[in-house]
């Protein structure tokens, strides 16, 4: 987290206007806190524009580091800037592909994951529990998303009763669309 926002604030300090918000941290030696963020809707219609060049500028960025799984969840919007929030897969291992004898299907899978697409940022269809195919991009995701399989809470705990439901509630919105 320390030398991504490091890395963030070096870009800004060579970009005008700054392209980055990075996230304010207080490191220790063993451990570091984070800024508490509120996602937050770009409100003025003139500025989606910015927001999505800023947008384009980190796809650049997590792409030239390697970053995968940066979905809806992963990415908030603040300030009217996309601002990663977890870094965990920055710099992720290419691992190797079993040869299928170059099938269509080991050949475009290879494409993707070597592109843009492999970021998750842009449009990422997945079929969620139940057959519904949703869009889980950053920039892609519709505005709610069907509760995910691991959405679940106990109810009646402690009696013989007890079971598993869904949780109320566990549809999450995105702001990340920049609208």
């Amino acid at each position: 987290d320390v030398a991504f926002n490091e890395l963030l604030a070096w870009c800004n300090r060579a970009a005008s206007p700054p392209l980055f918000r990075p996230i304010h941290l207080l490191a220790r030696e063993d451990y570091s806190w984070s800024e508490s963020i509120t996602e937050q809707s770009v409100r003025d219609p003139s500025e989606v524009g910015s927001y999505f060049e800023r947008g384009g500028a980190l796809l650049c960025l997590l792409y030239l580091l390697d970053g995968t799984d940066c979905h809806f969840e992963n990415l908030s919007s603040v300030d009217g800037f996309p601002v990663l929030l977890d870094v965990e897969t920055l710099l992720h291992p290419r691992l190797p592909q079993p040869d299928r004898a170059g099938s269509a299907e080991s050949i475009a899978s290879r494409q993707v994951w070597d592109s843009v697409f492999r970021t998750g940022i842009l449009p990422r269809w997945a079929i969620y529990p139940g057959g519904s195919p949703v869009d889980i991009s950053a920039f892609g995701a519709n505005d709610f998303f069907p509760p995910a399989s691991h959405d679940i809470e106990c109810a009646n705990i402690n009696s013989d009763g007890m079971t598993l439901r869904r949780a109320s509630g566990s549809e999450r919105a995105s702001a990340t669309r920049g609208s």
